[in-house]
Parts: C-alpha cells; structure tokens; sequence
C-alpha cells in the first residue's frame, strides 16, 4: 500500500499547485493532504477509498486553477517579468481541459463502482493500470511541449493562433521561474553582443512562438550590425541628426537660385515691403489669391519663416540653408520616433530606415533649395499629426482621445499651411486606424464584442473626414477660379489624345519611384519634354508602369503573411508612399509641373521604411559581411551623390549647367541657360543655346523673343522681326513678343501698325499686359490722343488694382501731362501696396526733386537704394546730395558708381560738379575733359566745363562750350532752357548784349517759368530804351517770384522814366 501513498505524493507535489514557480498560495491544507498521505493499518478499506478518492478529486481541481491552461510553461518561460499570458488562447485551452476533466472524472466514478465490487484482489491491478495510462501521457505530452519550443524559434505569420493542449489531472511539471537577472556592478561592461531581445506583446500570437520570434530577429540583426549590437535610441537618433548635417553641410553657402529668387528675394511678403496681414491673402510669390494670373498656391506660414529669417539676418543666403537643414535634421529624428513607436520596429530598422531618409539624393532640391522649406515643413507637421493620431487610439490614451485627436487636426491644418499636400495624412490616419482596429471589425462579423472598439473608430474617422472637407471647401473658397497653366508647364495634360494622357500620366509615378529608386539624374526642372510622351501601347514604357503597380500589390498582399510589427509598417509604408503623392499625380486635377523632385520629401518616408524593414529580414537569408557591406555601400553612394548635387544648387550658372549636362534633349534646359549668358553680356554662347532650345521646341515663344531680342541689338532687324512674328504665331498673346515687334515697328516709322498690333493683343487683365499697355499709352500720347492713352492706363489700374507696378506706371504719366497732385497721390497708393517699390519710389523722388522738396526727394531716394543698388539711383540720389549742400555724401556716392561703372557718364559729370564747388578745379576739368572725349557733345559736360572756364577767368573758352552745349541740346526742353540761359549769362558778362537777348528769348520760350531769364531779358530792353517789353518781362519775373527786391527796384525805375505813377 505504499506504493499508492507514493503515487498520491507525487501527484500532489508534481501538479500544477505544487510548482515553485506558479504556485501563489501555499495553504495549510495542502500541507496537511500530503502529510495524510501514509496508510495505517487500522483504517477500514472503506475510509481508505475515501481517502484516495479525495486526493484524486484535489488533484483534478489544482490541474485547472492556474490560467485555465495546463500547459503555459513556455509563455511563462518567454515572459521576462513573469506577467501572465493573453486570455484569448488560455480561455479556449482550459474549456478543453475542463472538459477532458469531466471526462476523466466520469470514467473515474465508474471504475470507483467497479472497484467496490471487486474488492480488495483487483485494486492493486487497477492502479497498476492507471499509473502506465498517466505515464504514457506524460511523455506524450513532453514530446508535444518540445516540438512547440522547436517551431516557436523560427518567423510565426501575422495573426497566427495555437491552442493550448488539454489539462488533465497528470498535466507535467511547469518549469521552474527562471531566476531573476543580477545586477550588473558598477564600474563593469555588459557583453559585447549586448542585443535586446524581443517580448512578447498582447495579439501577437500564442505564447513561446511570439516570444522566439522577436528574439530570433533582434539576434538577426545584432548579427549583421556588427559586434557592439543595436545603439540605444538616444544614441541613434545623435547618429541619424549628425548624418543629416554632414551630408548637407557643403550647400550651406550656396546663394538664392532658380525659383529662390522669384519666391524670397523678389517677393515683397518676404522682404517686409507689405502688411502682415497680406500673408493670408496672397500666393506663395506674392501675388494675391483673387487674381486670375495667380498660381494659387496659398502657403502663409512658410512665407512667414521667410519673412521672419529676413527680419531677424537681412538677406541672408546662408543662415536660410542652415535652416533648412536645421528642419531636415528635425524630420530624420521625428521619422525615427515614429518608427520606434508607433511602427514599433527595432532600433537595426529605424537606423537603415534613418540614414536612408537622411542620405537620399532625391531631397537635394527640398533641403539645398532654399524655397524647399516648404516641403520640410509639411513633413514636419505630417509626421507630428500621425504620432497624434496614433496617440489617440491606444488603449492607455483612451481617456485623453478627443485632446490627441485635436492635436492631430491642429498639425494637419498647420501643415496645409505650409504645403498643400500635408493634408493627405488625414487619409493616412484614417487607413492606419482601420489597419489597427481590423481584429474587431473581424470580430463584429461574427458577434457584438467588437461594437465597443468599431464605434470610437467610426467617430474618429467621422471626424477626420469633415475637417478633411472642410479645409477642401475653404481652399476652394480661397482660390475663386481655377490657376491657368501654359503647355510648356505641363505638356501631358495639354495632350489631345485622352489614350495618351491616360498612358503618360500612369507612367509618371513610375518615372518617380525609380527617382527613388536610382537617383542617377537629377534636375531642378522637368518642363517642356524631359518626360516624352506615352503615346502608344507599345511603348516599352508600359511595362514599368504594370511592373509598379502590380509590385505594390504584391507588397500590400505580402505584408498580412509578415508578423504583426512587420506587416504593420509595410502597409504603413505603402500609405506614405502613394496617398501624399496623389495631389501631385495629375489624376486628381491638373498641376503645374510634371516631374518635381521636392514633392517626393514626404513619400520617401515609405520608400525608407520599406528599404529598413526590407534589409533587416535580409538578414537571415544573405550572409551578415555582405548585407553589410551592400547597405554601406549604398548609404556612401548616396552621401557623395548628394554631397556632388549640393555643389549644383550653389550658384544660378552651375544650377543650368548641371540641367543641360542630366537633360540635353530639354528646350527648357538650353533657355535658362541661354538667359543666364544673355544676362552676363554673352551674346554669342546666348544665341547658340536659344537655337538650340527653338531646334528642340519649335513653336517655343520665349526662345524667340529673347533670341529676337539680342538680334535687334544687334541691329539685325530682319531675322529679329522674323523671330518676334514666330513666337506670336505659337503664341498669340506673347505681351513682351508683342511689344518688342511694336518697338521694331516704331523705329522703323511704322507707328500706325505698331498701334493696331498692341490694340489686337491688349488685355488689361493679363499679368504681363503692363508693359505693352504702358507702350501703347505712349504711342496714343505721341499722336496727341491723350484721352484715349490715359484710358489705357485706367484700364489696368480698374482690372489690376492691387499691383503697384500698374499704378506707378499711370502716376509717371500724369506726371508727364503735368498734373503732379494726382501723380502724387497715385505715388503714394502705390507704396502703400508695397512701400519699397523700386519704380514708385524713383518716380516720387523724382517728383519732389522737380517741385523743390529736396529732403522728401531724399529719403525717396535712400529707400529705393536700400531696395535695390541702382547706378542711376545713387546719382539722382547724389544730385539731391549737391543742391541740397551734402557734397561729402555726393562724393561718397559718386565714386562708387564709377568704381563700378566707369562707362556712367552722368555719374562722371556730377562728380566734376562736387569737385568743382569744392574748388578743385583742375580735376573737374580733367574728368570733364575724358567724358568730351567719349561723347563731344554731352551738354551737361559742356556747361560744367563752361562754368570751369568761368570761374578760372578764361571767359572765351567758357563762351564757346555754352555755345556748344546750347545748340547740341533739343530735349528736355528744361535742361535746354538752362543751357541758353547760361549762355545768354557769359554773353552778357561779355557785353554781347543783342546775342545775349537772343539767347535769353530761346530760354523763356522753352521754359516760361524762368524767372532769372526773364529778369536779365528785360533789363537789357531796359538798358536799350525798349521799355514796354522790358516792363513785360518785369511784370512776368515779378509774378513768379514776388518777393525778389531787384525786380522791383527795376521796375520802380522803369516807372521813373517812363512817367508812370509809382505802383506795386
């Protein structure tokens, strides 16, 4: 009999009650059961099945009261903390395990019956019998538990599930809790393959399965990162900022290029010249939004960066790129987070995934670029908005989710802001949170237990969808009408073959993605055919478009049968990828551009993440030393692919350069260059490269009207005439083609066709339509039509009243007819538009200098030059500085403009006059002397040097240069005037007295408001008895300058002889 209280032991200390490890309370009775177990020979047969009928019955109940399972020992032995498994596989095992219980017992009760009929002769038979059945159990159930570790170690599939095995009364021993980790002492170094490994996560799959997992990939990756592991998150995210700075560090000094300069430095939002508050009403180049002409791209807060970088550093080139590469350095860390924490990879994923976003070549434009800011912002605010979002669906936010659901809205409208197409990571969100949330939609198929989870996310959903519409509705509202793009911006969708835009625009992403893919060519623009057509089914072109599509699939289908984690950033990854990419595809609406490599910024975070999970599941099937060796090559390749694209944003001519050298067959290419050479007074390379871009674009109307340009100055009026007609034959309404042919046409006396030619493509709502309006004003004016030149202008002013050019323009010509206030005031209206407007402030400056009102003339002056370094500019500034009496700032002024330009004659002669009120007479004369030399028949150097000759007592000399001087002078009738007057001055010093009335008779007569001319004229009739023109003339000085004592002592003696009763 004591091999029966043996048994009963055993089965009460081997159960699942009785190990160590899981056993939470150890009770009396317990104890007391086991110390029962021995037989006395006293008892009745009776009181002993009692007996062993009640250990059999507390051993059925220890079996199933720890987590309904009777075998966890290898969730218990994966899990590092000891917590217990999920319920979802436990609950389903211990169903079964009761239920084989129940079974157990019944045939248990019926051996019992059995047994008390037999008595004591088959008892012994019996339990022999039981004790071979449990054994053979148990080893099957060893054998079991063993395989299951085995299978655990390798890649289990998403969502996969394995039961729990059935408990019974002989269920094996738990292993033991695994010991607790000593503390490392301090001052000692963890091991040098210091790997974290994986832990099992709730919903990731059953018990040690999930646990191998992680581990067998974290192990991966230790291995082919090399010895010292994975770094720790603090340490990646130093390594990945560090890798962004350096590889962008020699673009830093590069100056404003390319769309830089229409964007920052030629946009008045930017430089501070208006309101604030016309951010919220203007385009992103300054234009505002209701105007047709606009681009409407509505982007206020990156202008508003600009503006703030150039109120705080002036025009700055370089801290403006150390911005950008600031803000790239905070979205390489950002898109790091993420991955760490919401996609939840490992730290060997997000560090490939990292230095792939921080490497790439493709992001040159967006961070080298200075109007690239946009892009890096919107990145900024796409990845904040989605770490919101996520925030507010997980279970420990759940309290706090409408808070993280405003932030993610918040950070989308931000980023709408900044770029338009932020606004797609409400449609990111959305699709995560359905990727998320996909268990309990399963699940509510089958019963209620998902209602709970599905109705938060419709109402998260709900209202991501109306803040989405909202923000639609409001840009609509925005926008008014429709931007107006040109084929050269955009040629596919100009196509007249619908087949063929549909083919083109299917193979455009492909052209993008393999940009991701192969960064080999770069360029800064994508117009005008660097995107041949798709124009047939055979185009080989085809295939790359099936192959992209059909590969994002494959992705898509590929990423369910990976392991949660996994699956989960692939499918994240894809939506990265194509939804931000949307706005910009031409499948929506028409954009303006075909190819732009900044708009790929944010899409290649999915591209990244795909690369970073991609090469870490590389891990177990190439071997660790070329894994490594291929992504280091890769990640240098990059580096010095992006470092070399840096030296091409550096300056406008490497920029064009660089694009010719990618895009030779580019028309587009050929012009930006063709103007660059244009601009440095290149004409020969200039014209070779607008024949070039007119041999690849025929009908490219720019390309003939500069090429026409240069022609015409040249003098070669008929190949530039030829020129002009083409580009209007392609384009009808080519305003510069327009007036540049009308200006032909003039020169060529041909005024009448010139009019008819600006009157049939004048439209005053055209943004370009100023300049040939402002033409055709004056060819109306020249003909004496003066009503129909100023209904020109008002034509403009009514259909462009908010462009300052325009209404300048008008205020120059009524400044012409003569009425100054109502110049003044339209003066003003434009610098109140733009209070540094360069022509505005000229022409007001201008306007008060002729009215006397020298300090406005002044300050009007100093804030154009501030505006803008101008050589003509500085001299009528330095013109305001001698009448004024500042001679040393004059000076100051003077010789900078010729240091830099030598050739200014005006600035040369103006010079002499401050040389020569600060009695340096002989260099006035040598510069006067050198500018007579270049050009005999300058008047103002004539009547300086007179004035020379004056002052040096060589009175002769200064005759005959006022002679000189007087009669080379036709127009301004002003200066003429003057210069008679002068002359008509030296003739009466001389006594010449009848030529010196002459002279001064041709100076009232073009400038009635002479009052010295007209004082001097009639005291010479005074002098020769002609008394009553001398009277005239004395009446006339009187009237302009009332107060002069010498006009009325004439007079007062004029009266005398003539016997006139004295009078005032």
């Amino acid at each position: 009999m004591k091999s029966e209280s043996a048994e009963g032991t055993g089965g009460a200390r081997d159960g699942p009650a009785g190990r160590g490890a899981l056993v939470l309370e150890d009770t009396e009775e317990d104890l007391s059961s086991s110390e029962s177990s021995c037989d006395y020979e006293g008892e009745s047969k009776d009181k002993r099945r009692r007996k062993r009928r009640k250990r059999r019955r507390r051993r059925r109940d220890s079996s199933g009261s720890v987590w309904s399972c009777g075998d966890l020992g290898s969730e218990a032995l994966g899990s590092r903390d000891g917590s217990p498994p999920s319920t979802s596989e436990g609950g389903r095992a211990g169903k079964e395990s009761e239920e084989e219980s129940a079974k157990e017992g019944g045939r248990r009760d019926e051996g019992k019956d059995e047994e008390d009929a037999l008595g004591d002769s088959d008892t012994t038979a019996k339990e022999k019998r039981i004790e071979s059945d449990s054994a053979g159990r148990e080893k099957g159930r060893r054998k079991e538990a063993k395989r299951n570790r085995s299978e655990g170690e390798g890649d289990a599939p998403l969502f996969s599930r394995k039961s729990c095995p059935p408990a019974t009364s002989e269920s094996p021993p738990l292993p033991p809790r695994p010991p607790a980790r000593p503390r490392r002492p301090r001052g000692t170094h963890a091991p040098r393959h210091n790997c974290k490994q994986g832990s099992s996560t709730p919903g990731s799959g059953s018990g040690s399965a999930g646990i191998a997992r992680d581990g067998s990939a974290a192990a991966s990756s230790c291995r082919w990162l090399g010895r010292r592991g994975v770094p720790t998150t603090a340490k990646l995210y130093l390594v990945l900022a560090a890798t962004s700075l350096v590889v962008y560090v020699n673009g830093v000094v590069g100056d404003y290029v390319h769309d830089d300069l229409s964007a920052v430095v030629g946009n008045p939002d930017v430089q501070g010249t208006t309101p604030l508050w016309r951010l919220l009403v203007n385009d992103f180049w300054g234009r505002p939004m209701a105007d047709p002409a606009s681009h409407k791209s509505y982007r206020p807060l990156t202008i508003l960066s600009f503006r703030l970088t150039h109120w705080l550093w002036n025009q700055n080139a370089l801290l403006d790129h150390l911005v950008n590469v600031g803000l790239h350095m905070g979205v390489t860390v950002l898109y790091a987070h993420t991955l760490l924490t919401a996609l939840r990879l490992s730290h060997a994923q997000a560090l490939v995934s990292g230095l792939a976003f921080a490497t790439h070549p493709v992001h040159t434009e967006a961070v080298t670029g200075i109007v690239g800011r946009a892009d890096l912002l919107a990145a900024l605010t796409f990845l904040s908005s989605f770490l919101s979002y996520h925030r507010s669906i997980q279970p420990e936010t759940k309290n706090r989710e409408g808070l993280w659901l405003w932030w993610a809205g918040i950070w989308a409208c931000v980023g709408v802001l900044c770029k338009e197409h932020a606004l797609m990571v409400l449609g990111v969100c959305i699709a995560w949170d359905l990727v998320c949330t996909s268990p309990s939609i399963k699940q509510l198929l089958w019963d209620r237990a998902g209602l709970n989870t599905v109705m938060p996310l419709s109402r998260r959903i709900a209202r991501m969808l109306l803040l989405g519409l909202g923000v639609v509705f409001l840009r609509l509202l925005l926008m008014r009408t429709s931007p107006v793009f040109s084929d050269q911006d955009n040629p596919p969708s100009f196509a007249r073959s619908r087949f063929t835009r549909f083919l083109t625009f299917s193979y455009l992403p492909a052209h993008n993605t393999w940009l991701l893919l192969c960064p080999s060519s770069l360029s800064y623009d994508w117009q005008i055919g660097a995107v041949p057509l798709v124009s047939s089914v055979c185009d080989l072109r085809n295939l790359c478009s099936f192959f992209l599509y059909a590969g994002l699939v494959l992705v898509a289908k590929a990423s369910f049968k990976l392991r949660e984690r996994e699956g989960r950033a692939v499918l994240w990854s894809l939506l990265a990828l194509c939804l931000p990419f949307l706005p910009a595809s031409n499948l929506l609406f028409r954009v303006g551009f075909v190819v732009a490599e900044r708009l790929l910024y944010i899409p290649s975070l999915g591209w990244c993440t795909l690369l970073g999970v991609g090469a870490v599941r590389l891990a177990s099937l190439v071997p660790e030393k070329i894994l490594r060796r291929l992504l280091l090559a890769l990640l240098l390749t990059w580096c010095l692919k992006t470092a070399r694209r840096n030296l091409d944003w550096r300056s406008r001519e490497a920029l064009f350069v660089s694009g010719v050298n990618t895009l030779p067959h580019n028309a587009k290419m050929h012009y930006n260059v063709a103007n660059l050479y244009k601009d440095e007074a290149n004409q020969e390379k200039a014209i070779l490269h607008y024949e070039e871009a007119i041999r690849l674009w025929w009908s490219y109307p720019s390309a003939h009207n500069n090429l026409g340009t240069i022609l015409m100055q040249q003098g070669k009026y008929q190949e530039a005439e030829w020129h002009f007609s083409l580009a209007l034959q392609s384009h009808p309404e080519h305003f510069p083609a327009a007036r540049n042919l009308a200006s032909l046409w003039v020169q060529k006396g041909r005024t009448d066709q010139a009019i008819s030619l600006l009157e049939s493509v004048f439209a005053p709502e055209e943004e370009k339509a100023g300049e040939a309006g402002a033409l055709l004003a004056s060819l109306y004016l020249q003909q004496g039509k003066v009503k129909e030149a100023e209904g020109v202008h008002l034509s403009l002013t009514a259909a462009q009243p908010s462009q300052p050019r325009i209404l300048a323009e008008y205020a120059a010509f009524l400044q012409r007819l003569g009425r100054n206030e109502a110049a003044a005031r339209h003066y003003e209206a434009a610098l109140s538009l733009d209070h540094a407007h360069a022509p505005a402030l000229k022409g007001y400056a201008a306007l008060m200098s002729a009215r006397d009102h020298h300090a406005r003339a002044h300050e009007l002056y100093t804030r154009a030059l501030d505006r803008e370094w101008d050589p003509d500019t500085a001299t009528a500034l330095a013109k305001v500085c001698i009448l004024t009496g500042r001679l040393e700032q004059a000076h100051t002024l003077l010789d900078r403009v010729t240091l830099l330009h030598p050739k200014h004659l005006t600035a040369r002669v103006h010079l002499a006059q401050v040389k020569l009120q600060q009695r340096q007479y002989t260099s006035s004369e040598a510069i006067l002397q050198e500018v007579l030399t270049e050009a005999p028949t300058h008047r103002e150097a004539l009547y300086h040097l007179s004035l020379v000759y004056s002052v040096t007592n060589r009175s002769d000399e200064a005759v005959g240069a006022a002679t000189v001087a007087a009669r080379a002078c036709s127009d301004p009738r002003d200066l003429c005037a003057l210069l008679h007057a002068h002359h008509a001055d030296l003739l009466h010093t001389l006594s010449l007295m009848e030529a010196a009335a002459l002279s001064y008779q041709i100076a009232v007569s073009l400038e009635p408001s002479l009052t010295r001319a007209h004082l001097n004229l009639g005291a010479i009739h005074h002098t020769q008895g002609r008394y009553h023109q001398a009277l005239d003339h004395y009446r006339t000085a009187l009237a302009q300058d009332p107060t002069n004592s010498l006009i009325l002592e004439n007079m007062e003696k004029l009266r005398r002889l003539m016997n006139f009763p004295t009078r005032r």
